[in-house]
């Protein structure tokens, strides 16, 4: 099952070349906002959007409480969720991974799993090619395949894809997704749902 978002390059001719290989989350943004929608936002408007709600953050890139905000802004319910959890050491001073995080993100997949099936995208925090380390990026989530009732692997949208109009989504197994998500997503709701529009 893949939903039929139209796919958005962060490399589109449309993007200030400054901003292309910074906004792999307002293209995100832009994807889902055009699908909930069924039509077509600027991305130079919601850059400067974004902009005005502090979403930025030099060191860290866009923030996902803005990101929500920007979704509401324009009719579409969101809200962002994090599946980790930590735990802190005293002797080291630090945080480290706990014993829940795994049960955790397993519940994350299911979640992600059940608002696909819904008809929703979703929107993840990756690594790169959900392996590059300390090179975060967002994709977003089209569509998924099932063994009988189980979720195998994930369809997603890359905008770091080059602009191209025969882009297709991309399939990564549920282990490397593992590997690659942050474990943090921002969902939507339909906006219908809520009598919007």
């Amino acid at each position: 099952m893949i939903l039929p978002v139209n796919f958005f390059s962060q490399a589109d001719k449309t993007v200030a070349v400054g901003w292309q290989s910074r906004i792999c989350a307002l293209a995100c943004v832009k994807m889902v906002l055009d699908f909930e929608l069924n039509r077509t936002l600027e991305i130079k408007d919601l850059i400067v959007e974004a902009l005005a709600l502090d979403g930025h953050d030099e060191r860290y890139g866009w923030k996902h409480e803005s990101l929500v905000k920007l979704l509401r802004n324009h009719g579409v319910p969101a809200y962002a969720q994090e599946f980790r959890s930590r735990e802190y050491r005293k002797v080291a001073s630090s945080f480290v991974e706990n014993s829940t995080e795994g049960e955790l993100a397993t519940f994350g997949w299911r979640k992600i799993s059940e608002s696909l099936k819904k008809g929703q995208p979703v929107i993840v925090s990756v690594l790169r090619q959900f392996k590059q380390e300390n090179s975060f990026h967002q994709v977003l989530l089209v569509g998924l395949e099932e063994t009988g009732e189980e979720v195998k692997s994930l369809y997603y949208l890359d905008p770091e894809n080059p602009p191209e109009k025969s882009v297709k989504p991309s399939l990564v197994t549920r282990e490397d997704f593992f590997k690659g998500w942050r474990k943090l997503s921002i969902f939507t709701e339909k906006v219908k749902q809520f009598g919007f529009f």
